[in-house]
């Protein structure tokens, strides 16, 4: 299992993700990506399978959508 930072917008809609535990290697790469919510928005935390991490941003935000916002 990973932990997984999920931005939401206004409407609830995944609109990022960021792993906090991931770290950036290399030139001009950040050590470390978080997020922040703007006005209206919200980040949450959530759990998930190594498995879901690897899927394609907007399947990976279907899947957020359906098992943790549904």
């Amino acid at each position: 299992m990973r932990t997984l930072k999920v931005l939401l917008n206004e409407k609830g809609e995944v609109v990022g993700t960021a792993q906090p535990d991931a770290r950036g290697r290399g030139t001009h790469v950040p050590g470390q990506i978080m997020l922040m919510a703007r006005p209206g928005q919200r980040v949450m935390e959530v759990a998930v399978d190594d498995d879901m991490v690897s899927l394609e941003p907007s399947a990976l935000h279907e899947a957020i959508r359906a098992k943790y916002l549904s």
